[in-house]
């Protein structure tokens, strides 16, 4: 029991991160709120979330995402149509080890056509291409023999996508692998870890938090040729301390064929790198 009306009892917080390729810069900012009214809410029965000047929304078919810091930095774009829900593991379980709870609820919307805005610097785009959404929620958090994970999203261009999900385990191997390639017809197939090989190299280190990150990967899929997904920049990391004390690299990849021809492009989640800054909610 919480008696006072400004007791705080959910917490809603947001990330968001441009990567200007040619200018070999990245920008992100992150933001933290109370649930109250004109603060911080999400609707139970829709895609309808506000933080302050940050929202996600659907808009009949259409999804709008909006996050505004300053007129240096703005998100403004909508997405529609795509590929999805695609169910991230048989009925949308996928699973992050091998003890029971070890699993998440997750499904990805891909090749949505999204079209706005973004601004950086003082400067205004006007962009249009192809987005990726994720949904993923669950009860749990890493095990205690477990470090953090390496996340790959790739739109490739023979009309596939493809999801992996490596958890490292803390000696740095693989604790668990698995995967999802969707075909050009938008059907799902579940990988295991039989079907997946990652090597990492070309190490980046991070002045702000120390950590370590690869920037090249090679992936080796049951049923593809070998990829290499490669960073499109260095220093594509999150040091939140506005939000969740969280510190991990997030950022635009690269898809390539042995030979360094293109095969697509993506998005590449680590984390367990580097350490947090610390402190708390």
């Amino acid at each position: 029991t919480r008696p006072s009306p400004w007791a705080m009892t959910d917490l809603y917080f947001a990330h968001a991160a441009i990567s200007d390729l040619q200018g070999r810069a990245f920008v992100f900012k992150d933001c933290l709120e109370r649930g109250r009214p004109n603060l911080a809410w999400a609707s139970d029965k829709t895609l309808d979330v506000v933080l302050l000047d940050w929202s996600a929304a659907l808009q009949g078919n259409d999804i709008h995402l909006r996050a505004v810091n300053s007129k240096d930095f703005a998100i403004d774009l909508t997405c529609t149509g795509g590929r999805g829900p695609i169910l991230q593991g048989p009925g949308g379980v996928n699973l992050k080890g091998r003890q029971p709870g070890q699993a998440s609820y997750y499904y990805s919307m891909t090749r949505l056509r999204a079209a706005g805005s973004l601004s950086l610097n003082g400067q205004t785009w006007q962009v249009k291409g192809l987005s990726w959404m994720d949904h993923e929620f669950s009860s749990n958090s890493l095990a205690e023999n477990q470090s953090g994970w390496d996340w790959m999203g790739l739109q490739l261009s023979d009309g596939s996508d493809l999801m992996i999900y490596r958890i490292r385990g803390k000696a740095g191997a693989a604790d668990y692998l698995s995967g999802t390639r969707v075909t050009p017809d938008g059907k799902p197939h579940y990988l295991s870890a039989a079907d997946i090989r990652m090597e990492s190299s070309s190490p980046w280190t991070s002045s702000a938090s120390g950590g370590t990150y690869p920037q090249r990967w090679r992936l080796q899929v049951a049923g593809l040729p070998a990829l290499f997904v490669t960073s499109a920049i260095p220093g594509q990391e999150l040091v939140t301390s506005s939000s969740t004390k969280v510190t991990y690299f997030e950022g635009v990849a690269h898809v390539t064929d042995p030979k360094g021809q293109p095969m697509g492009e993506g998005y590449l989640e680590m984390t367990g790198y580097a350490k947090s800054p610390g402190g708390s909610f």
